[in-house]
């Protein structure tokens, strides 16, 4: 298309918006009628649903020292897992008492049948873990599990006092609140 072309087509519009102005009157309501309808359908979200690949496995080993967790579980859990399909990071966490492995999976996981295989290894290693721990805990990290806003509460009241204020007052005012949990 030339510049003369484009010179026409602006010329034809303008020309039939003067001499035919209830066409052009028309053409405009119903372009204004059809975005404020698409503007009214349109959906958004503040905070996008996003749940990343990642599965965390927590154990407990009442009395262990952190070697000795390391040692006795973390390393034991985290071979038997290892052999995952997918996985793209193995970061363990050993504490006193307590044990955390994050597998951090490749996007586009089905992390479900992942977790049903990690199940099926975390099982299968149980006789080897020793005697006073815990099942090991497997769960899917969620961002839709965590809570939009935590709230935390101060008085000059006695600890009783408030306990019981907040108890008997406050929770029962915040669980009528549509979404509230």
């Amino acid at each position: 298309m030339s510049n003369s072309d484009d010179e026409r087509s602006a010329m034809n519009i303008t020309r039939i918006s003067i001499e035919r102005p209830t066409i052009a009157i028309v053409i405009f309501s119903l372009l204004i009628i059809l975005g404020i309808m698409s503007y009214k359908f349109l959906n958004y979200e503040l905070a996008p649903k996003f749940t990343p690949p990642v599965i965390t496995v927590t154990t407990i080993y009442p009395g262990a020292s952190p070697q000795e967790v390391e040692d006795n579980l973390s390393r034991t859990i985290e071979d038997a897992l290892s052999s995952l399909e997918n996985i793209e990071t193995i970061t363990s966490t050993s504490m006193e008492s307590f044990s955390l492995i994050k597998l951090e999976m490749k996007a586009g996981t089905d992390i479900e049948s992942t977790m049903r295989e990690a199940d099926r290894k975390l099982n299968s290693i149980l006789g080897i873990l020793p005697e006073q721990t815990q099942k090991p805990n497997l769960t899917r990290f969620d961002f839709n599990d965590l809570p939009v806003m935590r709230m935390g509460l101060y008085s000059s009241l006695s600890p009783e006092e408030f306990y019981d204020f907040a108890r008997d007052q406050i929770v029962p005012a915040l669980n009528q609140i549509e979404g509230v949990l």
